[in-house]
């Protein structure tokens, strides 16, 4: 028997099928699942999340993306995700991709609980990826989480927010 999942944002309109994206790219796939698992096991609200959220720093006008963000109930950003490829950890986590995301919390004004880096299994299904949660409210810059040997959760703690 097949099982059909259909969920319809305003941005997306996402169809599994025994438990796989139709999409070739892990790195989508993985967002997609990150999605909703945030509304399916941490509760959050559809009007809570947002995909591929394009963030300007107002002084240098330097341009940073978040592939996923969760917003409080007065939709400031508490929660900022980044997927990247399976498999390359240790190649983004000295890299520029890493710093971006602290930036991205800053950028975001005191409100930013936990920064998240995402790897997908190169499988394809939805419940397997590696999940890397930083306790940005511990660490506020990449020096602080580097010099603490890169300590981390590996999965997001349900809070109310």
């Amino acid at each position: 028997m097949t099982k059909t999942l259909s969920i319809s944002t305003s941005t997306y309109s996402i169809f599994l099928k025994d438990g796989f994206f139709d999409s070739k790219d892990p790195s989508y796939n993985t967002k997609i699942s990150m999605y909703l698992d945030l509304i399916q096991i941490y509760g959050f609200r559809a009007s809570q999340l947002a995909m591929d959220i394009k963030v300007v720093e107002k002084k240098s006008k330097h341009t940073y993306m978040a592939d996923l963000m969760v917003y409080n109930k007065i939709l400031q950003p508490e929660i900022i995700m980044k997927v990247k490829l399976p498999g390359q950890y240790d190649e983004y986590i000295n890299q520029q991709f890493t710093t971006d995301l602290f930036e991205l919390g800053q950028i975001s004004k005191g409100t930013v609980r936990y920064l998240v880096l995402i790897y997908p299994n190169i499988s394809g299904y939805i419940d397997q990826k590696d999940v890397v949660v930083i306790d940005y409210i511990k660490y506020k810059t990449f020096n602080l989480w580097k010099k603490s040997g890169f300590e981390h959760m590996d999965f997001i703690p349900i809070f109310q927010s």
